[in-house]
């Protein structure tokens, strides 16, 4: 006779995930999120498991209290069970303003800055300054700026720097732009493998869905529901946090400082002015298979 095993991880108020012996983890007193938890992000959500002793069926239940149901004969019989009970589940934890989510085999949720994250647009742009003001200044120049704005090197004053730059969006966003080697092909494999893509950009709103289709033009996986623009960049941190992602990406250093405290794994694009930071960095995009490679899948339906 078969037997369905539902194991449960409620999460007390002195900080322990209590479960399964071999199993049990500790998180900091008075934190929403936890990371280090088979690898993916605990932030008020339940990923439920369970085990289905000799076939494997992957369900759960988190409650007060550990619970068997044993003598199921037939397989069928426990998908359903399993389903029943995790539908009825859903509903409690609704009505407690609890998020359930449901994952297949392996997923994880990557979100991605674009702009001198998977684009190379300040270089591009440095291209365009010199064509406009008629200039041949360097490219070395460029390499060596310690700061994301690039009008120095061309005699420009703060001010006209700025101006410089909103005059030349339109030549800077949608033009000749091009990608970072092996970014378009790096999250086409994400995409294959079912993991879940974000892009979250700073670009204006009145660029957000212009940019959004450019960059599907250039071959990038992109889901218009996934697709974040308009905000601030140290505004990002709410919108990843909502996303309970459990990677980001980006080059700015103002929004790497604003996610120290979170959860997420993340990781810096290599750029110029970020070289200060100790942080794991992408050198080139695919350093990214060995990331997904090293992490720890998680099983749950």
């Amino acid at each position: 006779m078969q037997r369905l095993t539902l194991f449960v991880w409620p999460v007390k108020s002195n900080g322990v995930i209590k479960d399964n012996p071999e199993l049990t983890t500790r998180i900091p007193n008075g934190r929403k999120s936890h990371s280090d938890y088979y690898g993916f992000n605990f932030k008020n959500t339940f990923r439920i498991k369970a085990s289905f002793l000799q076939n494997k069926l992957i369900g759960g239940q988190p409650a007060p209290t550990f619970l068997q149901s044993a003598g199921v004969a037939k397989m069928r019989e426990a998908v359903d069970l399993a389903d029943q009970f995790l539908q009825r589940l859903e509903e409690i934890l609704n009505l407690l303003g609890i998020r359930f989510t449901q994952m297949r085999d392996s997923e994880m949720r990557f979100g991605f800055d674009i702009d001198d994250t998977l684009i190379n647009l300040r270089e591009h742009a440095f291209h365009i300054y010199n064509k406009k003001l008629n200039k041949k200044v360097s490219i070395d120049h460029f390499h060596k700026l310690n700061r994301v704005e690039i009008h120095e090197p061309f005699g420009l004053t703060e001010e006209q720097g700025r101006e410089m730059w909103q005059n030349s969006l339109e030549d800077i966003y949608y033009t000749s732009c091009t990608p970072f080697t092996n970014a378009v092909e790096t999250l086409q494999d994400l995409d294959k493998l079912g993991h879940e893509i974000f892009y979250i950009t700073a670009r204006p709103k009145e660029h957000g869905e212009r940019t959004k289709e450019w960059l599907k033009a250039q071959g990038f996986p992109v889901r218009d529901e996934r697709f974040f623009y308009g905000m601030q960049d140290h505004e990002k941190v709410e919108i990843i946090n909502k996303l309970e992602l459990d990677y980001y990406f980006d080059d700015k250093p103002e929004v790497i400082h604003t996610l120290m405290n979170e959860s997420l794994k993340v990781y810096i694009m290599d750029q110029s002015y970020n070289r200060h930071l100790n942080l794991p960095r992408i050198l080139e995009w695919t350093d990214l298979h060995k990331i997904i490679n090293n992490a720890k899948p998680v099983k749950t339906i």
